[in-house]
């Protein structure tokens, strides 16, 4: 396993943690979270590590400035059984977050998860605000398309909503594994995941979720208008509060309604409609 580690300031964590997960990091950790500056640590499997030059490269044009990144290998095969050891289950909106070895029975809905990505169980701000306000959309005999779906976990809570059909699409093929664990682990029906690009699918959706970075949400977003049915949604996050106006800017360029639905930490959950 490579770990990387830099000193980042406060005001800089929340959107280096989101490009960690976004690069493939299996864990993201800060310490101390009440010092500035604060060490942030990502580690990543040897075989989906990002080169160290390409990750400064791309840390500093988001930062506009060069951080000292320190890489080193570390002999540790026991992250995922630590990992186990530490979670605990957790309430978030409707939905009980639950370990797939966790024995006691919790009511529906519920979403199990197995050690992998904390990005995509619950535990990462924008998945927890995606998955609250899920619950407040009407999803009953919809059509859904997960942009980005990760470890599957918004496509699984959005089958378990109600929702007619299901489709995930992932870039990253390191999370293929994950994914179809997590089909298999929640008895989900109606629910298809694969790796591919949004190029691929060619049909049209009632709601459209994209829990994805701003800059891959601004490549998006025309696309989505494009295959989003009349009266459909788009949930957007992965946005920080500080990108709202550019968010809102480019959204309205395109012609869409859209309305700040809640906050978490830094982030922020938008919903937008085409008339």
């Amino acid at each position: 396993m490579i770990r990387y580690v830099c000193d980042v300031d406060v005001s800089e964590v929340d959107l280096l943690e989101a490009l960690m997960w976004e690069w493939g990091a299996t864990v993201v950790s800060t310490t101390p979270p009440d010092a500035n500056p604060i060490q942030l640590s990502a580690f990543f499997v040897d075989e989906s590590c990002p080169d160290p030059m390409y990750l400064s490269q791309c840390m500093a044009d988001y930062l506009g400035r060069t951080l000292n990144l320190a890489r080193s290998h570390i002999v540790d095969d026991g992250w995922q059984e630590r990992w186990r050891e530490e979670f605990q289950p957790l309430k978030v909106g409707p939905f009980w977050v639950v370990g797939e070895w966790d024995e006691n029975r919790y009511p529906e809905p519920c979403l199990r998860v197995y050690p992998g990505q904390a990005f995509g169980t619950g535990q990462h701000e924008t998945t927890a605000l995606m998955l609250e306000h899920l619950a407040t959309c009407p999803l009953d005999k919809k059509d859904v398309l997960d942009i980005g779906c990760g470890t599957g976990i918004l496509s699984i809570a959005a089958s378990k909503l109600g929702a007619r059909s299901v489709l995930g699409i992932e870039i990253d093929p390191d999370c293929n594994e994950n994914m179809q664990r997590h089909l298999q682990i929640n008895d989900t029906m109606h629910v298809t995941l694969l790796i591919g690009t949004i190029d691929q699918v060619a049909d049209s959706f009632d709601v459209i979720l994209a829990n994805i970075t701003l800059n891959v949400l601004l490549e998006i977003w025309p696309w989505v208008k494009a295959h989003l049915r009349p009266g459909g949604y788009v949930l957007s996050s992965g946005l920080l509060i500080s990108q709202k106006g550019d968010a809102l800017r480019a959204l309205s360029d395109l012609g869409a309604h859209t309305v700040e639905l809640a906050r978490k930490g830094e982030w922020l959950v938008l919903r937008s409609t085409w008339p």
